[in-house]
């Protein structure tokens, strides 16, 4: 971002611009955490976290399962905002799927 500068010295005008430089963003890391899912009475099933770092807080996530045909039950925050968790199943489909499935939280340090 660049600004204009119009100084007036007497009867001279000064004309200028300079560069002010952009606020940084805070730095973000992506942490991952895989976890089982396994197969049970009612169709596959998995639950997982993953954290954060100390020195940040956790402002999204999600999961990724690969080739298992799940969906989330549940994806949000820990409640302490240090890590994401993620709940999935199948549905209760045949055959149940059994193998890992990821979970992703995007940290945001200070």
């Amino acid at each position: 971002m660049h600004r204009i500068v119009i100084a007036v010295l007497g009867s001279t005008a000064l004309l200028g611009t300079f560069a002010v430089p952009a606020e940084a963003a805070p730095a973000k890391q992506i942490v991952k955490q895989e976890f089982a899912v396994k197969s049970g009475p009612w169709g596959a099933y998995g639950e997982g976290t993953a954290r954060c770092p100390a020195d940040s807080a956790v402002v999204g996530g999600g999961f990724d399962s690969g080739r298992l045909r799940l969906f989330a039950r549940a994806s949000h925050p820990t409640d302490d905002g240090k890590g994401w968790t993620v709940r999935v199943s199948d549905g209760g489909g045949w055959p149940y799927p059994v193998g890992t499935a990821t979970v992703y939280a995007v940290c945001e340090f200070d």
